[in-house]
């Protein structure tokens, strides 16, 4: 973990969700471009099929890309909820040292 981050899971989720929302987007795109290209009368199929199958690949990196980044968010979320048990344990301990008697 970088010095001086500090990744809230609010922030956590806003990015996650961010994330999601990148890949719904994407996704409805590509329906959207399949949907405007079946109408069209294809003169070179095989130059079609090109073009489509690299974009597909581009989206699909877009997508592994976005997938990645969710694991890693998730992933800190992890720790950052670990080490946070671990600082309310500590206070809890210390507040309990720290109590005057009865």
């Amino acid at each position: 973990m970088g010095a001086n981050l500090i990744y809230t899971p609010s922030t956590i989720c806003r990015r996650s969700n961010q994330a999601l929302d990148s890949i719904i987007r994407l996704v409805t795109g590509l329906e959207d471009r399949i949907e405007d290209l079946m109408p069209l009368h294809i003169s070179d199929p095989q130059r079609t099929i090109r073009t489509q199958s690299l974009e597909i690949k581009r989206y699909a990196q877009t997508i592994a890309n976005k997938d990645a980044e969710m694991v890693a968010a998730h992933q800190l979320n992890r720790q950052l909820q670990t080490r946070i048990r671990e600082l309310e344990k500590s206070l809890e301990a210390e507040s309990l040292t720290t109590e005057p008697p009865h």
